[in-house]
């Protein structure tokens, strides 16, 4: 069970990354004596005992690997680098980096569509700002939770009225092809298909 690990007790031993006190926390909210944790990790009680008192360490990667998963802690508590966890903890701070880009973006996006309508608006910038939008979408695509997939859509469709603009069949084909892959993950299929089409 996972939950005991959410409770208030468990923070400063989880952040500790204590072997022994992660232990002695399992046994104790699961009512498990040394023998039968050892059991469940494949050591005897003496050698639990150790663990616990900090008299013996788990050095070996595998191990702690292991003794991690039984208890159903991420391996990182333990001081095993996992690289889902350096990855998960690179996407949260690439998703904050996104989610302020998106700010700007949709700050300056204003300006840039005014221009548009008067007709004023540069080439360059619009091509840049259609870009943005595609390449913000699909970014946001890779680090919004499932649920929230549709706005990673959203900015890529963003960027399609634009690419009507240009004469440049690659690009729009481009900008197509993107907004239909962030519209299928986020299962709005239909449209999807469309502009896949």
């Amino acid at each position: 069970m996972v939950w005991h690990w959410a409770i208030p007790q468990a923070h400063a031993i989880l952040n500790s990354g204590d072997l022994g006190a992660n232990l002695r926390f399992h046994r104790t909210v699961h009512g498990l004596n040394q023998t039968e944790l050892g059991n469940l990790l494949g050591y005897d009680n003496t050698y639990i005992s150790a663990l616990e008192l900090r008299k013996k360490t788990l050095g070996d990667v595998g191990s702690l690997r292991r003794v991690a998963e039984q208890l159903r802690l991420p391996p990182h508590i333990l001081g095993v680098t996992d690289p889902a966890d350096t990855d998960h903890r690179a996407m949260v701070q690439f998703g904050q980096s996104t989610v302020r880009l998106a700010e700007i973006a949709r700050q300056s996006a204003h300006a840039s569509e005014a221009r548009l309508e008067d007709g004023h608006a540069q080439r360059e910038v619009l091509h840049l700002l259609a870009h943005a939008r595609v390449g913000l979408g699909v970014a946001l695509g890779n680090v919004l939770p499932e649920e929230r997939l549709a706005t990673a859509a959203h900015w890529t469709a963003k960027s399609l009225s634009i690419a009507a603009h240009f004469n440049d069949p690659a690009f729009r084909s481009y900008a197509l092809r993107m907004h239909g892959n962030e519209l299928r993950k986020a299962h709005i299929r239909g449209a999807a298909v469309g502009r896949l089409r």
